[in-house]
């Protein structure tokens, strides 16, 4: 396992939520899930995550709201990076202030290319 903060996913889809988790921890990051941004607020309570990978389209609380929320109350300083099917998913990303995007579906070397660059 690779050392350092995990990586918080945020997705209300669960075989999303499990394969991506599977991945990362094969590639060896430590990863907590949520499956609404409401929840992952309160992963953020138990620690901090060292990279963020968001779903947008969620219920309870989306990602947009996640953000929000996340930036308004916390001192947390993790790079975001936006997984949406949306067609503009680079724009979304800049608009939203995040370190990156990927656009579902995404191709597994670029989620893990994303994620090493980020952590680096």
């Amino acid at each position: 396992m690779k050392s350092g903060k995990p990586i918080l996913v945020v997705d209300d889809d669960p075989f999303i939520l499990e394969f991506l988790k599977a991945v990362l921890e094969a590639s060896g990051y430590p990863v907590v899930t949520a499956s609404d941004g409401r929840e992952a607020l309160h992963r953020l309570e138990s620690g901090k995550p060292g990279l963020i990978l968001l779903d947008m389209a969620m219920p309870i609380l989306d990602g947009r709201g996640f953000l929000q929320e996340m930036r308004h109350g916390s001192a947390l300083e993790a790079p975001v990076v936006v997984m949406t099917a949306m067609d503009d998913a680079r724009r979304l990303a800049r608009d939203l202030k995040a370190e990156g995007w990927l656009q579902k579906p995404f191709d597994l070397d670029a989620l893990l290319n994303t994620v090493e660059r980020l952590l680096e």
